[in-house]
């Protein structure tokens, strides 16, 4: 006969001797806010092997109704990893150009939930919007306070708009 294991909750206390977790669709801890979104940043820190600690990130992203963005981010020095876990998403990027944000260069995908994007450096980009939902959790996967060192955000003098075939 098998040795019987009772189930546990899954809990931050009962797991830590073994590592942490975080849920992408209700996070909890440390938040930074705008417009359309929360952030809920470096949750979860991975390290591995003698690299640099990457840290995962819930970021919950409400409806952007009209399909507007009115500027955008990237990052110098990383490269970022984005997941939308619970609906389609629909995502405005521009090439990395040295930092000049140009709305003829801007495209816009719909992203399919459960789709992995790695966005290369210097990459321009908005939030992920969701695309026929009220809000999309998407796991974001960047160094430890990437967000504070390394990230440059520039409005655009006249903002773009989605527009669905």
């Amino acid at each position: 006969m098998a040795k019987q294991i009772k189930i546990k909750e899954l809990t931050p206390e009962a797991f830590n001797p073994y590592g942490s977790y975080l849920s992408i669709v209700n996070p909890t801890g440390y938040e930074l806010t705008g417009t359309y979104h929360t952030f809920y940043r470096d949750v979860v820190r991975w390290v591995p092997g003698n690299l640099d600690p990457i840290c995962l990130s819930s970021l919950i992203v409400k409806k952007n109704e009209s399909f507007v963005c009115t500027g955008m981010e990237y990052h110098d020095h990383t490269e970022e990893v984005q997941l939308p876990v619970d609906t389609d998403g629909v995502l405005f990027i521009a090439p990395a150009n040295g930092g000049d944000l140009c709305a003829d260069e801007v495209e816009v995908f719909h992203i399919p939930a459960g789709t992995l994007l790695c966005l290369r450096r210097g990459t321009w980009h908005d939030v992920m919007y969701p695309k026929n939902a009220d809000k999309i959790s998407i796991l974001i996967g960047l160094p430890e306070r990437v967000y504070h060192n390394d990230l440059v955000w520039k409005d655009f003098e006249e903002p773009v708009q989605a527009v669905f075939e």
